[in-house]
């Protein structure tokens, strides 16, 4: 499933998604962003029966006016179901202990809390899909 280094990021917050997009580029990833979640799982349904690119990595900024975040993870599991194919990291401010390790057990391969802290998202970016090594 991966082959490209491109991460689709889930956010309606224009300031942040231009900020995580221009960190993400330096890095040298390509970017998707969409502000919905139904707009992320078309993405998604299409990448896969197309097989025109594979997302290394989803991002979901906390949740979407159309549906909960944690939804949207879950209807992504259901279109790739194994955590290695599709990494998936929610960011969202709900600091509940329950409810992270909950989001963890239904898909997500990490939680992130500190949704201003664009460098621990970037560590955490970089744990779950390490760009190729450069020659």
């Amino acid at each position: 499933m991966i082959k490209d280094n491109v991460i689709l990021v889930i956010d309606q917050n224009l300031n942040r998604r231009n900020n995580l997009s221009a960190r993400f580029r330096m890095q040298g990833y390509a970017v998707e962003f969409v502000s919905s979640g139904l707009q992320a799982l078309n993405y998604l349904e299409e990448n896969v029966e197309n097989k025109s690119k594979g997302y290394k990595l989803v991002l979901i900024m906390e949740d979407s006016e159309d549906m909960p975040g944690r939804e949207i993870m879950l209807l992504m599991r259901e279109i790739i179901p194994k955590k290695s194919d599709l990494p998936i990291l929610m960011a969202n401010k709900d600091n509940d202990p329950t409810v992270i390790i909950e989001t963890i057990q239904e898909g997500a391969n990490d939680y992130i809390v500190d949704l201003q802290n664009e460098g621990k998202i970037m560590n955490k970016v970089l744990k779950f899909a390490p760009l190729p090594e450069k020659k």
